[in-house]
């Protein structure tokens, strides 16, 4: 889906994707495998689950829709410990490679829920290089992941080295 100009980011209770370069059609086309899987979650009763498919006419009408409630100036004031993984396009090339990827997020999010995919990498812009300061490392991406752990105003100093 990267290479087909999808990003956005996901959360353990919310998935955005947007595409600026696909028509509706295409892009109801492209989603198809995953708005069939919201459909089966909703159809199980899992609770939260819905699918939401439909167009903006600007970024800005998307954002206030959608994004809003979820940027980081939520956390302005918030004490974090943060830490960030490029998940490269390797690590999706064999069924192992997205086995041990998911293993990994998996164990990521266990260890401090918070875990933030953005699906952000230029992946589908063709680089030609010296042309942009963009690393390779960040071009051969798919996706950026985050982690973040919080602690309360009054933590001890323990408690704040705890998380991380």
């Amino acid at each position: 889906w990267a290479d087909e100009g999808w990003g956005g980011f996901s959360m353990s209770n919310i998935v955005i994707l947007v595409n600026p370069i696909l028509s509706a059609d295409e892009a109801v086309s492209s989603m198809d495998p995953l708005i069939a899987y919201g459909n089966q979650l909703k159809s199980e009763g899992v609770e939260g689950a819905s699918v939401v498919v439909t167009t903006f006419p600007t970024f800005g009408s998307f954002f206030n829709a959608f994004t809003s409630d979820h940027v980081s100036l939520q956390v302005v004031g918030s004490h974090l410990a943060e830490a960030s993984r490029l998940i490269r396009k390797d690590n999706f090339a064999t069924a192992a490679n997205r086995t041990a990827l998911v293993k990994g997020l998996l164990d990521a999010d266990a260890a401090t829920p918070g875990l933030i995919v953005l699906l952000t990498a230029p992946t589908s812009y063709q680089a030609v290089e010296g042309t942009t300061s963009v690393t390779e490392a960040w071009r051969s991406s798919v996706y950026h992941i985050t982690v973040v752990s919080s602690w309360d105003y009054n933590a001890t100093y323990s408690e704040k080295r705890g998380n991380y």
